[in-house]
């Protein structure tokens, strides 16, 4: 039989109720898995601290730093920021980390989620597609607009937001891409993120007025080759 090198799986969560659904979450993942948790901030308080209380006991787990997270607003972006800033602060080796819901539940055994991405090594599993050219959210009208909703500034006010005229240029010569939030990401390319917002400062304040920023940033760090130095 064939040995294969282990993977090692981190796992990121954005969680914003159901403390008991998270539990059963965090239980069905590896025992030696580095976990993140994001609760959000605007969360019942008693949801937050059963939370910790039922993982309290938990190995290789954290609660990260805590944003305000509004539907289509920069606070779910924040708050991936920080799962991935705390994973790669705490120096633990992973191979992949993924990133999920607290409503998710896996599917797959971890063996089977090893093997396919010890199979698959080098790859990053992100869905992306540029939003100037026919993609699946082209017939989405209103503030769902594609690229309207990168290239235009949007407000929100008591969680209505407005999309204001006028389209922007994206920063360092980037182009306009969309797709799912959810990923698996190698911890090269988690490293790399962090390093590009480090250096990049303009990528916040831009991704800031971009509607559902969730499901554009994380898009635009592949696109290496026109990005300035420093």
């Amino acid at each position: 039989m064939i040995k294969h090198r282990p993977i090692t799986v981190a796992y990121l969560i954005l969680a914003h109720t159901a403390p008991d659904q998270l539990a059963k979450l965090v239980a069905a993942l590896p025992a030696d898995s580095p976990i993140m948790i994001h609760f959000d901030r605007r969360a019942n308080h008693a949801d937050y601290k059963r939370a910790i209380e039922l993982l309290a006991e938990r190995p290789h787990l954290k609660f990260v730093e805590r944003h305000r997270c509004y539907w289509g607003d920069f606070g779910i972006v924040q708050g991936t920021i920080s799962l991935i800033r705390e994973l790669i602060s705490s120096k633990v080796n992973f191979d992949y980390a993924t990133l999920l819901s607290g409503s998710d539940y896996p599917i797959k055994s971890h063996d089977e989620i090893a093997l396919y991405l010890h199979q698959n090594d080098g790859s990053e599993f992100i869905e992306s597609f540029p939003l100037t050219k026919t993609n699946r959210w082209s017939d989405h009208g209103g503030l769902f607009k594609t690229p309207e909703k990168v290239l235009c500034r949007h407000l929100r006010f008591r969680s209505r937001v407005f999309r204001l005229p006028g389209l922007r240029k994206m920063p360092y010569q980037l182009q306009p891409y969309g797709g799912s939030q959810w990923w698996t990401l190698s911890s090269e390319a988690l490293h790399y993120i962090i390093e590009f917002i480090q250096k990049h400062r303009g990528f916040t304040s831009f991704s800031k007025y971009v509607f559902i920023p969730d499901e554009f940033s994380f898009k635009l760090f592949y696109q290496t080759p026109i990005l300035p130095p420093g």
